[in-house]
């Protein structure tokens, strides 16, 4: 099995609920607000996985930008 990347999520690839939280370094607190936002999923058995392309669009859709003060 390869080695998990810490913080690298391929669009073309699916990961579980556990690998996600590793890879992205987030909370299961975290993980459920994805979900509650909606984070598409697949149940797999008792497991759910998602696509790295759907977390991607997750992550853009809530990316924040650094707001400047320009005083002039």
């Amino acid at each position: 099995m390869a080695r998990q990347k810490p913080g690298v999520i391929q669009a073309d690839e699916a990961y579980s609920k556990q690998e996600l939280i590793q890879r992205l370094g987030i909370s299961q607190k975290f993980w459920d607000q994805m979900l509650n936002d909606g984070l598409p999923y697949t149940r797999v058995g008792k497991a759910r996985w998602v696509s790295g392309r759907d977390v991607l669009r997750y992550l853009e859709a809530k990316a924040e930008l650094k707001q400047t003060n320009h005083s002039d």
